[in-house]
């Protein structure tokens, strides 16, 4: 596995009781016009943005490089 730094594309879900806190929070644009609910910063479904990796996601990686991704405590 080649080992760099990875940054991955979260998952942001318009619901209706969301705001923009979290856009703040997380240090989003603020000229964002949804009403962000949720924000899922990291799960197995992001995509990688970057390098080699970049457009897979992290449940690929983790299926093809198991601990080499994960450390020891993978099962």
């Amino acid at each position: 596995m080649e080992s760099y730094p990875l940054i991955v594309e979260p998952l942001e879900r318009e619901l209706i009781w969301g705001g923009h806190a979290l856009a703040e929070r997380y240090g989003k644009p603020p000229n964002r016009a949804a009403a962000i609910g949720e924000s899922w910063e990291c799960w197995d479904q992001n995509r990688v943005r970057n390098g080699a990796y970049a457009g897979r996601t992290l449940a690929d990686l983790r299926a093809q490089f198991g601990r080499a991704l994960t450390g020891r405590a993978d099962p």
